[in-house]
């Protein structure tokens, strides 16, 4: 081998371990926030449940308050709105209340409160719904293109006496979620699906046949189907390529 094949090789093994190392320390620098991120949200104090310690809220044992009193301090703190959802962590003490005016509240008029069920007392706020989840995903898994593929909610939908079914809390719902996904876009996130749930009323393993999700209305005995108001809605919607108005409030009168 002569001197001048030594010395390309030489500067092709230089430059190309140059390559590969820079390549290794965007990694680092780009990987390790997303690989510690727990770590990095508790150091910078945005998850306020960081520091709890203890039997995990979805237990039951001697170290826990009951249920029923953590959702009385969480109503004493919102006084007037109704109790909606309980959500439970299986490691740390944390438990989230979601409370709203009405059972029917639309998402964005419902209040997350985070509390220690040791405790019951307050430890911060809950975070920003659907589009700041939107987000997070899309910031740990930036080449990930994202399809919602389950989004609806249940209510016991029933027909009226002109053959219509008025669900006007499903739309608010849908209204909510579909502007929060369209804000997230904008933002950068390549959402690429949104696909309601669903379609038909259905039995569902949770709540069985005592409510609906479907945006079709389903007579169980017979099999008739009935469109309703929602699939109305979210058809024009469709058709129109987006978002016209707010939809009504509980009252009929204004944006819910």
């Amino acid at each position: 081998m002569t001197r001048g094949t030594i010395r390309i090789w030489f500067l092709i093994h230089k430059w190309t371990s140059l390559i590969c190392t820079a390549f290794l320390l965007m990694l680092c620098l780009t990987g390790l926030p997303l690989i510690f991120h727990d770590e990095i949200e508790a150091l910078a104090g945005r998850d306020p449940g960081a520091q709890m310690i203890g039997q995990g809220s979805s237990g039951e044992g001697p170290g826990l308050l009951p249920l029923d009193a953590i959702l009385a301090r969480a109503l004493a703190a919102r006084p007037g709105e109704v109790p909606l959802f309980m959500a439970f962590d299986n490691d740390r003490p944390l438990i989230t209340v979601t409370t709203g005016p009405s059972p029917d509240a639309p998402n964005d008029r419902m209040t997350l409160q985070l509390l220690d069920r040791s405790t019951g007392l307050p430890v911060g706020e809950a975070g920003g719904g659907v589009m700041d989840w939107l987000l997070r995903l899309h910031t740990d898994y930036p080449s990930l293109p994202l399809y919602v593929t389950e989004n609806g909610a249940a209510f016991d939908d029933r027909p009226d006496a002109h053959g219509r079914v008025p669900d006007q809390a499903r739309i608010r719902f849908l209204d909510g979620h579909l502007r929060a996904a369209h804000r997230a876009i904008q933002r950068g996130v390549d959402l690429r699906g949104y696909f309601v749930w669903s379609l038909l009323d259905n039995f569902e393993w949770a709540e069985g046949y005592s409510k609906r999700f479907g945006i079709v209305y389903v007579d169980f005995p017979t099999q008739r189907r009935l469109p309703k108001d929602s699939a109305l809605w979210y058809r024009e919607a469709i058709a129109r390529g987006g978002l016209d108005g707010r939809p009504p409030g509980p009252s009929g009168n204004g944006p819910g």
